[in-house]
């Protein structure tokens, strides 16, 4: 703006000049973790166990501008209010687990519960800096949202060992979203007013499977299963006061078949290798189908068609163990149509980045990696690494053959990670870890150049420390530093560079 200073000259990540303002969203995060754990043995028929979790979140985010007027007074433009903002989250979790066995038949049963209790996130609509103070403002509201899930299997051992085993069961989830926005007097206080956005809606899948497993020889064996889903989409809705925007959703079903097969041989001790195909289903989610996204002024509608993503994987596996370890590598190849690809980019007439969700015509990611974990490479050292190679590319996109050919929205060609861990004495643990990824991309079409800046996705080489001192079965504390080398990096935004890290866990 006219008559300040402090801004800085950048690229964007297009390689187009930018000016950068300040900082937002710089968070303060205060999260209580409480898990309790019920189990009960009823003998020899079966086991039930309960867990139940609570987590609260209380989050304080704000903004730091740069820019200050001829009087060395900080300033302020209308894009710093969206970056400042206190959330209240309240969620539980369930989990209810029974399983048991029989001579020849193994069976268990899990349903889970996720529910936001209370889900609450308030903003300015105002000025900074009088706006901090209170004002006018939003309040975001995901009350109500969360999933139920029921899983069942059997295992059924035929000869009473593992010669035949044949394996079903079912799945159900249904998943709810509930995102309504309010207008308020004052986004600091509790009142809420009006209703200006809502994205609402409700998926559910059901889902019978079954595999069988022959050994045809003790080296030999053969897997076969398939998995047959329903799925269902309903009460989508998305409104909006500004732009106006009132839409009932149309209600969606879809079926999907996903067979599988396994070939593995083991020819000797030690050794194994493993040939696996498969076809898969993923159909969108709720949130991909219904969750309308605010950027600024602009509001970035779902799209309620989105088609199911369709996978067809291969994989070649060699592993050799040799009772320290194992070596492993894999060849992997995966065609997906329809692939559902969550990217960053521009809208057309639209200034800034915004997030969407697409179906892509055809994806192919082919590569291949190696992994290693080794115990006691030398007395009390362990290590542990995997390095992976992937061409993961768009391969055919009508309406925007701009992408075919380049890669795919945050898969880079090379990523890797390492831990070296030591233990001088029982009680102390001392870990080196590294992470490294290569270049990646944020859209489709590769249209963003520069990675080393805001918005942009950068190549990194990250390395952490960590000593783990355990007092007791109920006690200990551990000290580390993150990002030791302090490398300066983007993925989307600035990474942590060098931190220090201290931790205590205190178990009954």
């Amino acid at each position: 703006p006219a008559g300040t200073s402090g801004a800085f000259a950048d690229l964007g990540r297009t390689g187009a000049p930018i000016k950068v303002l300040g900082a937002g969203g710089l968070e303060h995060h205060v999260q209580d973790t409480v898990k309790l754990k019920a189990a009960l043995d009823l003998g020899d028929v079966a086991q039930l166990s309960y867990v139940i979790a609570l987590w609260h979140d209380d989050t304080h985010g704000t903004a730091e501008t740069y820019l200050a007027n001829a009087a060395n007074q900080p300033v302020y433009t209308g894009a710093f209010s969206s970056n400042v903002y206190r959330r209240d989250s309240l969620h539980w979790s369930h989990v209810l687990n029974l399983q048991g066995g029989a001579p020849r038949l193994d069976w268990q049963v899990v349903g889970t519960v996720y529910d936001y209790a209370r889900d609450t996130q308030r903003s300015p609509t105002g000025l900074l800096p009088a706006a901090f103070a209170g004002g006018a403002g939003n309040v975001q509201r995901m009350d109500g949202t969360g999933w139920v899930t029921l899983d069942t299997k059997a295992a059924w051992h035929a000869d009473g060992g593992d010669t035949n085993v044949l394996s079903f069961g079912a799945h159900f989830d249904r998943y709810r979203l509930e995102s309504d926005r309010y207008t308020t007097p004052d986004w600091t206080s509790p009142q809420q007013d009006a209703l200006n956005q809502a994205s609402r809606g409700k998926t559910r899948i059901v889902a019978l499977w079954a595999q069988d497993a022959v050994k045809f020889t003790p080296a030999l064996t053969l897997m076969l299963g398939a998995r047959y889903e329903w799925w269902r989409a309903w009460n989508g809705l998305n409104f909006s006061t500004v732009p106006p925007l009132n839409v009932t959703q149309p209600e969606r079903r879809a079926e999907g078949f996903s067979p599988k097969a396994t070939l593995d041989w083991r020819p000797a001790a030690g050794w194994r290798a493993k040939a696996s195909f498969g076809q898969a289903v993923r159909f969108p989610t709720v949130g991909e189908l219904y969750q309308a996204i605010t950027t600024g002024p602009t509001l970035t509608s779902p799209d309620p068609n989105l088609a199911p993503e369709r996978a067809r994987s291969e994989e070649v596996a060699i592993e050799h163990d040799d009772g320290h370890g194992t070596v492993r590598l894999s060849l992997f190849n995966e065609v997906v149509t329809h692939a559902l690809i969550s990217q960053s980019g521009t809208l057309p007439g639209l200034a800034g980045t915004f997030s969407f969700v697409q179906n892509v015509d055809r994806t192919r990611a082919r590569g291949v990696e190696l992994a290693i974990d080794r115990r006691d490479v030398v007395p009390t050292v362990d290590v542990s690494a995997n390095v992976t190679y992937a061409d993961a590319v768009t391969s055919k996109d009508t309406a925007f053959p701009a992408a075919v050919g380049k890669l795919l929205p945050s898969v880079p060609h090379w990523k890797a990670n390492a831990v070296v861990t030591w233990r001088p004495a029982p009680q102390l643990s001392l870990t080196a870890a590294a992470r490294y990824a290569s270049r990646m991309y944020a859209t489709i079409d590769n249209s963003d150049p520069v990675g080393n800046t805001y918005t942009g996705f950068y190549k990194y080489l990250v390395i952490d420390l960590r000593a783990l001192f355990k007092v007791n079965d109920h006690f200990e504390f551990a000290l580390g530093v993150d990002n030791l080398t302090n490398d300066k990096y983007f993925l989307f935004h600035p990474f942590p560079q060098r931190s220090l890290t201290a931790q205590v866990n205190w178990k009954l």
